[in-house]
């Protein structure tokens, strides 16, 4: 026999495979307030300072897209508008700039 033959289902009971779960908008305030020293230190995220480019985008991904820390955060409304808020004014425009020009999906 295989080492791996699949996966089995038993008892009559179909399981589904899920992706990764959204982060509920609690969530997203407690996680978002215990990685941002991370996220504003990233070379990546810094990187967006000075484009929109290839890299700032997959660090923005990274963050927010499927399987990130952040899953989802950018679904809730007005999240991100709060969360934006709360940086430096100078830096507010280029955040949403790179939210914008990187398009990640709810």
């Amino acid at each position: 026999s295989p080492a791996f033959s699949g996966p089995t289902t038993t008892g009559g009971s179909s399981q589904s495979i899920q992706g990764p779960k959204r982060l509920t908008r609690e969530e997203c305030e407690t996680k978002g307030r215990s990685l941002l020293p991370s996220i504003s230190s990233d070379p990546d995220i810094m990187s967006c300072a000075g484009s929109v480019s290839d890299k700032c985008c997959g660090a923005v991904r990274r963050q927010l897209g499927k399987g990130g820390p952040l899953y989802g955060c950018n679904c809730h409304g007005g999240f991100v508008q709060e969360a934006v808020q709360q940086a430096p004014e100078f830096v507010r425009a280029v955040i949403y700039e790179a939210l914008a020009g990187c398009s990640v999906s709810c």
